[in-house]
């Protein structure tokens, strides 16, 4: 079906393991249930369809526009999605698990409860999005050089990620598990990391200023050359963390515990 014109088609729980169906135009199509596993849909053209409870694990979509998409509770386990168009897009509960998606453009999409570990985001676009309790550990998730300004990522799941140089400017992570994670470089200006655990994270040269990180699990942490002026971090447990040479001025420490490195 390459280079198909299909838009505003009904294919409601419609069987299509395997098609191919490279560059073909499937905006506003209805695809609920539908299962699309191994489907080559490179190039495709989907903005606005809705695919919710849709099995498309391993399936090959780089390129695709899907722009709107409902695709809540879908599977798509190992797809490849490099450089997609999904702003918008709603994929609350999907599975994304070990998925490709490179350069993908998610700004504003709903991802809330969706299971994303070992997923490669390097380089993508997900300002605004909403990944609410989202799971992206195990294996630890690559989102190096992703933008993910102002994002909801509450009581998510980050362990082992690497978010390195990434863009996380007033980004909500309260409660959220970045243990052992890679932050250096990143920007996390303004954001509400409250009762966040990151005990052996890496964080050099992060810029953290005006952050609020009450009750935060920091032990282990380096954070040398970070900028955390302003910040707030009563309370919080920074035992043998490095912060040698880091800007801390106004911040906020009452209650915390003292580094043993002496770097204060």
């Amino acid at each position: 079906m390459e280079g198909s014109e299909m838009e505003g088609s009904e294919m409601v729980g419609s069987e299509m393991e395997g098609s191919e169906m490279e560059g073909s135009e499937m905006e506003g199509s209805e695809m609920e249930g539908s299962e699309m596993v191994g489907s080559e849909m490179e190039g495709s053209e989907m903005v606005g369809s809705e695919m919710v409870g849709s099995e498309m694990e391993g399936s090959e979509m780089e390129g695709s526009e899907m722009e709107g998409s409902e695709m809540e509770g879908s599977e798509m386990e190992g797809s490849e999605m490099e450089g997609n168009e999904m702003e918008g897009s709603e994929m609350v509960g999907s599975e994304m698990v070990g998925s490709e998606m490179e350069g993908s453009e998610m700004e504003g999409s709903e991802m809330e409860g969706s299971e994303m570990e070992g997923s490669e985001m390097v380089g993508s676009e997900m300002e605004g999005s909403e990944m609410v309790g989202s799971e992206m550990r195990d294996g630890g998730s690559e989102m190096e050089d992703s933008e993910m300004e102002d994002s909801e990522m509450v009581g998510s799941e980050m362990e082992g990620s690497e978010m390195e140089d990434s863009e996380m400017e007033g980004s909500e992570m309260v409660g959220s598990e970045m243990v052992d994670s890679e932050m250096e470089g990143s920007e996390m200006v303004g954001s509400e990391m409250e009762g966040s655990e990151m005990e052996g994270s890496e964080m050099e040269g992060s810029e953290m200023v005006g952050s609020e990180m009450e009750g935060s699990e920091m032990e282990g942490s380096e954070m040398v050359d970070s900028e955390m002026e302003g910040s707030e971090m009563e309370g919080s447990e920074m035992e043998g963390s490095e912060m040698v040479d880091s800007e801390m001025e106004g911040s906020e420490m009452e209650g915390r515990s003292d580094s043993t490195n002496g770097a204060l």
